[in-house]
């Protein structure tokens, strides 16, 4: 069963390799970074599905962003 996985700092290290991860074993991925260029390698991988975000966390008007992100992907 493909597992819908939100994973924060996802263009750097542990963050890129956690999500690589995820995208290896088949799941969809939500990856949030501050840097979507990085991400970008991640989009076309051939066994998951990787939506990246380009967004600071730092910011509140990104959580809103999110929830209506999290929305469209969840229906």
């Amino acid at each position: 069963m493909k597992k819908k996985v939100i994973i924060t700092g996802g263009g750097n290290g542990i963050g890129y390799e956690i999500a690589k991860e995820f995208l290896n074993m088949g799941h969809y991925v939500l990856a949030i970074s501050r840097d979507v260029s990085k991400l970008l390698k991640l989009k076309n991988h051939p066994f998951g599905i990787c939506i990246p975000l380009e967004m600071d966390l730092t910011k509140k008007y990104s959580y809103k962003k999110i929830e209506k992100i999290l929305w469209v992907i969840c229906i």
